[in-house]
């Protein structure tokens, strides 16, 4: 009766260094792939940035000195500086009327508030249509390479369906809208802020 105690015993010992040991190995693995994951995260963005940025002059790292913004549709800006000084920007943003769902966008400006470049981070937009405002599957986006706001920016910021200076994406209007109010409202958000030109990062 005894002995029969003591091997329960046992193998409840036995089994609970098991479950102990298999908890601990899973939390490692867990911890190694959420550091994995977000270094591949930092990695795609770090060659999303570079993309925008090909061309302007900086010798800091834009993606470590992201600054936060909790101001929509603005999620964050990546500042890149010579020296200190910022020679350009790419503004994180995100587009909530999209046809599908919200789309999301990295939009790379001078100082003097021109863009320079734009890159699609995000979308659901349908295949075949919408989804040509990626920059691999359509030159849609170059239309608003060199563009700032200008004078009566509320008006001429739209489709030239709707009385603005700027195609739309055929079969895709809903689209194409969103992508060029998003735009007009980025470079209206920044024309209010030019704090950012020497804002200080949260790195």
């Amino acid at each position: 009766m005894n002995s029969s105690r003591m091997n329960n015993r046992l193998a409840i010992a036995v089994l609970g260094c098991a479950s102990l040991l298999a908890a601990l190995l899973i939390a490692g693995l867990d911890t190694r792939l959420r550091d994995r994951i977000s270094a591949n995260e930092t990695e795609y963005q770090a060659r999303k940035l570079e993309e925008l940025l090909d061309g302007h002059s900086y010798n800091n790292q834009p993606w470590a000195d992201v600054i936060r913004i909790d101001n929509k549709p603005v999620d964050a800006v990546y500042p890149a500086t010579q020296d200190e000084t910022v020679t350009a920007m790419v503004i994180a943003v995100t587009s909530r009327e999209g046809y599908v769902g919200p789309i999301g966008l990295l939009v790379a400006t001078t100082p003097d508030g021109r863009i320079s470049g734009i890159r699609i981070a995000a979308h659901r937009e349908t295949p075949g249509l919408g989804d040509r405002i990626e920059s691999g599957r359509s030159d849609w986006l170059l239309q608003f390479s060199g563009e700032r706001l200008g004078d009566d920016a509320g008006r001429r910021w739209q489709t030239t369906l709707d009385g603005g200076e700027f195609d739309a994406l055929s079969g895709a209007t809903v689209t194409s809208r969103a992508v060029i109010d998003t735009l007009y409202r980025t470079l209206l958000w920044l024309q209010k802020r030019p704090d950012l030109q020497n804002a200080e990062s949260d790195g």
